[in-house]
């Protein structure tokens, strides 16, 4: 599925809503048989689009639903689950898919870690096409104590069989989404 029907931009709904209400007005001014069936053949246009929209998963939309389930797999302890979303050739500032895995797990048995995701920008991704994708968003791990971290991240998913999975991230610091930031590679 193409990403432009898959994954509209929000510009496309607001142009399709202004031609047709552009058409209709028309109409209700001139009452033309042409105008009517061309706004009424826009509404339609729009109405499909949305129905394709809602019914095919984009890449980015797995990707975002993908970082979604490994924050709540650390949370459960579902360790089958976190991997499952990461590539077998992951690969981050010397980290690789079994001691990502590993940070966490040790993560989350000593301290209880909770993981959460959002703000995950629509606007711009730095790449987006059929196999691969860049997503941007914010993360916050939490101990048991209260003790948490915030960070900003760039995650790169690629197509792997009929999944997208993670290859690499990386970590920025919360306020300054600029500043790269090491990933922590211990737990103490």
């Amino acid at each position: 599925m193409p990403i432009v029907l898959a994954d509209p931009p929000l510009w496309l709904y607001v142009v399709l809503a202004l031609a047709a209400f552009a058409t209709i007005g028309a109409w209700l001014r001139a009452r033309k048989r042409l105008l009517l069936v061309t706004g009424v053949a826009i509404l339609l246009l729009a109405a499909a689009l949305f129905l394709i929209d809602r019914t095919n998963e984009s890449p980015r939309e797995q990707a975002i639903r993908s970082i979604s389930q490994m924050a709540d797999a650390v949370q459960k302890k579902d360790w089958n689950t976190f991997s499952s979303h990461v590539s077998d050739k992951f690969e981050a500032k010397g980290l690789t898919k079994k001691t990502l895995e590993g940070f966490f797990r040790i993560a989350s048995d000593r301290y209880g870690l909770r993981a959460a995701a959002w703000d995950f920008e629509l606007a711009e991704p730095l790449v987006y096409t059929d196999t691969e994708i860049d997503i941007r968003f914010d993360a916050k791990a939490e101990a048991t104590g209260g003790q948490f971290a915030q960070q900003h991240f760039t995650a790169k998913f690629v197509l792997e069989g009929n999944r997208f999975r993670l290859v690499s991230f990386t970590m920025y610091n919360y306020v300054q989404k600029s500043q790269v930031e090491p990933f922590p590679t211990g737990v103490p």
